[in-house]
């Protein structure tokens, strides 16, 4: 009996393992992705974009100063346009106070109150 069994039982074979795969490096990842080549500049080029530059900075600086200066000339002449009004009134304010005392009433009261009489001989009218 013992020989039945022997053919009934199957003899297992190992299972074959699998190769552990390691982790991919880095290297084998970038040789299949396509890198682009590092683009150089010219010293040309490098030359050129700095121009480039300078010359935005340049325009820039000018444009605001520029700005900057008829700011401040319009605010000068705003300054000098209020002091001429203000001298006007005050030449227009003079005018009129010179009128008023040199109205011929004014000159006949007050003499009058000095004690001057009026002559018709000692009377001479200046023309201006």
């Amino acid at each position: 009996m013992a020989e039945p069994l022997r053919k009934s039982v199957q003899t297992v074979q190992p299972v074959r393992q699998q190769p552990v795969q390691e982790p991919r490096k880095t290297e084998d990842i970038a040789r299949r992705v396509a890198v682009r080549p590092k683009y150089r500049l010219y010293p040309f080029e490098k030359f050129l974009y700095s121009a480039m530059i300078g010359g935005l900075v340049l325009f820039g600086s000018l444009t605001i100063s520029t700005h900057n200066e008829a700011y401040n000339v319009s605010r000068d002449l705003a300054k000098e346009n209020q002091v001429t009004q203000s001298l006007k009134k005050e030449n227009e304010r003079l005018q009129l106070e010179v009128t008023n005392l040199s109205s011929p009433e004014r000159i006949y009261k007050i003499a009058k109150e000095q004690g001057l009489d009026m002559r018709k001989g000692n009377i001479k009218v200046i023309p201006k």
